[in-house]
């Protein structure tokens, strides 16, 4: 019987861990993507373009803005 509430009370935290832990990540994700509009917003030129080279899959700068 021991055993059994063993099992079921850690089953109960980690369940309540990993719904906390997803609720964490979402908070993260939509900070950064505030962030990320904000600083898009205010400085633009922060912002840098990169193309990977799909023949050799190097990663490279963009020079051209418009690209």
């Amino acid at each position: 019987m021991k055993k059994l509430l063993l099992v079921a009370t850690l089953s109960m935290f980690s369940i309540a861990f990993s719904q906390t832990q997803s609720s964490d990540y979402d908070n993260k994700v939509k900070n950064l993507k505030t962030f990320v509009k904000n600083v898009y917003n205010n400085d633009s030129t922060k912002i840098k373009t990169y193309i990977k080279d799909e023949s050799n899959g190097k990663i490279f700068s963009c020079k051209n803005k418009g690209y």
